[in-house]
This record gives C-alpha cells, sequence and structure tokens, in this order.
C-alpha cells in the first residue's frame, strides 16, 4: 500500500465533506412564525398567547445574521416592545387578521382601534387584511381605523394619555 495517497485521500474526503456541509445550509428564517397556541409567550408581558385574532410576531436579526421570531399576544405588546427596544433589529413586522385569522404584514394592514373590542392586553387594537374588512367590523363596534404609521402614534398618545410620557 503507498502510504503516500492516504493523506491525499483524507484531504480529499475532507473537502467534499466540507462542500457537502456548505451546500446543505438553509435559507435564512423569513416570513411569519407558526402559530402554537397555549404554548408559546409573549416577547413582551411573557403571557401564554391563546388568542390568535389578536397576536402580532416579529422577525429580529437576534445574533450576526441568526434571525428568529418574537412573537405577541396582542398588537398592543407588539408596539410597547418596540418602544421599549429601539436597537432590536427587526426585519418583519406580522399581525394576525381579525377575521380571517391570518398572517398579514404589518405595514399592509388596516388596524380597528376601538374600545369594544376586547383584547388580550387591553389595547383595543385588531388588524384586518382589507380595509373592506375592517369596515365591516367597525360598523359593529366604531373606533377608528387606522395605517400602520397612524397605529403607532395613536398607541403612544394612548398609553402616555392614560400612564404619563415615558422618560426618554
Amino acid at each position: 500500500m503507498n502510504f503516500r495517497i492516504i493523506p491525499a485521500l483524507a484531504l480529499s474526503a475532507s473537502i467534499a465533506a466540507f462542500a457537502l456541509l456548505g451546500s446543505c445550509q438553509q435559507a435564512p428564517l423569513s416570513g411569519p412564525p407558526e402559530l402554537n397556541l397555549g404554548h408559546q409567550e409573549c416577547g413582551d408581558c411573557g403571557m401564554l398567547i391563546n388568542e390568535d385574532r389578536c397576536c402580532a410576531a416579529i422577525l429580529v436579526d437576534a445574533d450576526s445574521g441568526h434571525r428568529e421570531h418574537i412573537l405577541f399576544d396582542d398588537i398592543g405588546c407588539l408596539l410597547e416592545y418596540k418602544g421599549t427596544k429601539p436597537t432590536t433589529k427587526i426585519i418583519e413586522h406580522w399581525v394576525r387578521d381579525y377575521s380571517a385569522r391570518s398572517w398579514v404584514k404589518s405595514e399592509s394592514a388596516f388596524y380597528l382601534m376601538s374600545e369594544a373590542i376586547r383584547t388580550p392586553m387591553g389595547s383595543w387594537i385588531v388588524a384586518f387584511a382589507s380595509r373592506q374588512a375592517a369596515e365591516a367590523v367597525q360598523k359593529e363596534n366604531e373606533g377608528r381605523i387606522l395605517s400602520w404609521d397612524e397605529v403607532i402614534v395613536a398607541r403612544r398618545e394612548w398609553m402616555e394619555a392614560r400612564y404619563g410620557k415615558r422618560p426618554g
């Protein structure tokens, strides 16, 4: 047996193994999370998520390219989290459509803020994929229909009126 061939074979096998490992890497996490009611905690208040119609989620860059989802039991919790953690690298925001019970990108959703609608943490904010769906629920519950940017401001103003301005 030629002992000079063995190191060459070992080197070739190592290169092939590394090439295979490199090709098996998964694509970066994207899109909304899977929802597992009663088993996932809210990233802001820590309560178990038991109501799918009011929840929200963000996809964050947790550590140099490692992505993970953070779920919230109420859209208000998502907005509170954003306000208290401004340095979090958020890649995507998602909210659940109150009627269809499916994920919608938060920037394209329509929000109904109505004190007649109970939400898990009392934000009174629910989301819809279409303005028509929001208007249909608004007819029964009154309230204001808002865009993503408007709901951020409305929530902050509501919190300040109720609890006072946050320091800083």
